[in-house]
């Protein structure tokens, strides 16, 4: 049996390769959504709020250490590939947000509820 609180996560938090992982789902995060926004050609579903904070999240993950989440946490990721997948997801997260504001504006009011811009 294991005494330390973290070994619930998959490798605990100290398993390298959990925290690859977990990098990955923010770029998966950053590119995903873009297509299925460009194919519903609408804001419905979705919000320039939420294309803001998957940017300001992307930004946050891949900025240098003492800035960023996980080149903070570990000098593993201080590595130019990191940062070249970081420019990456920034570019993708950055066109989902001009997509975003390119649609219609959503009605105020969507089934009796306000809409979040």
């Amino acid at each position: 049996m294991c005494d330390q609180p973290d070994h619930y996560f998959f490798g605990g938090l100290n398993d390298a390769a959990m925290s690859k992982r977990y990098v990955w789902t923010n770029l998966i995060v950053a590119i995903g959504p873009g297509y299925l926004w460009a194919s519903r050609k609408s804001r419905e579903g979705t919000s320039m709020g939420l294309a803001v904070v998957v940017l300001l999240s992307i930004i946050a993950t891949y900025l240098p250490p003492g800035f960023g989440v996980w080149t903070t946490a570990s000098p593993y990721f201080n590595t130019p590939w990191f940062y070249l997948s970081g420019l990456v997801a920034t570019g993708y997260a950055v066109y989902n947000v001009l997509l975003v504001k390119n649609f219609a504006p959503k009605p105020q009011f969507i089934n009796g509820r306000k809409s979040i811009w």
